[in-house]
């Protein structure tokens, strides 16, 4: 997982071993993440998720939605 977020928003927040956080989207930020792509099974589909730039009235259950858009693709 590659977020566009820092440590300063996420807190203390636990984070998987996977996860690593680039910065905020707008402004200066690394462009090399140093991403392990060891972990990735290339036999197996992927999918990726991003809030983009949504309006706040479709934020609010954002993550409930795409959730359940996921869930038939639940391994």
């Amino acid at each position: 997982m590659i977020a566009t977020t820092a440590q300063a928003l996420t807190g203390t927040a636990p984070l998987p071993e996977q996860c690593v956080l680039i910065g905020a989207a707008l402004g200066p930020r690394r462009t090399d993440p140093s991403f392990s792509w060891d972990w990735w099974d290339a036999g197996r589909r992927h999918v990726l998720v991003t809030a983009g730039t949504m309006s706040a009235h479709l934020v609010q259950d954002y993550l409930a939605r795409m959730m359940a858009a996921l869930e038939p693709m639940a391994f």
